[in-house]
Formats: structure tokens, C-alpha cells, sequence
């Protein structure tokens, strides 16, 4: 109640943008940092991804890779996921990049994809306003 309700009605202004803008979000790019012929056991796989965030900030999302063996796919208790972090915003400031790794930790045929969530430090669970981007 303090500042009479202030924090929650930042919260809400924030989702009122969120909805408004969320349309907008685009996958421009994803890059690989890595050979894969060369991966093994250990070792982190780098990913590099360009995203039109339009309107919203890198405050206002979390940008993630979500892996899993591929003879796992429809095991939906199998997949991971890792959050990447915002390196930088272009000179108009809409396309902003991201960068994480994947630790390889075990053999076999591995997928990736990579996604967007809204992020809000009120916000419980990334998937309760039913947003979410899929490269």
C-alpha cells in the first residue's frame, strides 16, 4: 500500500505496455560460437541471438535457450533451458543481442531453440500472462 499502491500500478502500466508491444517481438538471428564437429563432453556451446524487441526492453523480457536430447523431445521433463544475457542494443535501438551457453554434459543428438518471456520482478511465473516467443 505504501506510496499509495505505486508499485502495483507500475505493474500494471508494465503489462499494459507488455500486451500492447508484444506483437512486435522478432527473431532477427541465431548464430552459432561453435563448430559442431567439434563439441564434446564438457564443453559450452555458444549461442548468439539478434532480436527486434520493438517497443520493450531487455528489462522487460527474458531471453532463453531451451535444449534437450532430440530422442527426448516429447519428454517434457527431459528439456533445460539456460538464460541468455543482452549484450548490446543497435544504433535505432530495437534489435538487441543476446549471448549464452549450453553446457554439454552428456553424448548424444542434442536441439535447441531459443525464446523470449516477459520478466517483471512481480511477476510470479514467466508463463502466467500466456506470452511467449519461439524462434
Amino acid at each position: 500500500m505504501a506510496d499509495d499502491w505505486a508499485e502495483a500500478k507500475n505493474y500494471s502500466k508494465w503489462k499494459k505496455t507488455l500486451f500492447r508491444n508484444w506483437k512486435n517481438v522478432k527473431f532477427i538471428s541465431i548464430s552459432e560460437g561453435n563448430e559442431k564437429s567439434k563439441m564434446k563432453v564438457d564443453a559450452t556451446y555458444k549461442l548468439i541471438s539478434e532480436i527486434d524487441l520493438g517497443k520493450l526492453t531487455p528489462d522487460d523480457v527474458e531471453v532463453q535457450i531451451y535444449f534437450g536430447k532430440v530422442d527426448d523431445k516429447y519428454d517434457t521433463n527431459a528439456n533445460d533451458f539456460v538464460t541468455m544475457n543482452f549484450k548490446e542494443k543497435n544504433k535505432d535501438g530495437s534489435i538487441h543481442t543476446f549471448e549464452g551457453e549450453i553446457k554439454c554434459e552428456t553424448t548424444g543428438h542434442f536441439g535447441y531453440t531459443v525464446r523470449v518471456l516477459p520478466k517483471h520482478k512481480l511477476l510470479h511465473n514467466p508463463f502466467e500472462l500466456n506470452l511467449i516467443h519461439w524462434a
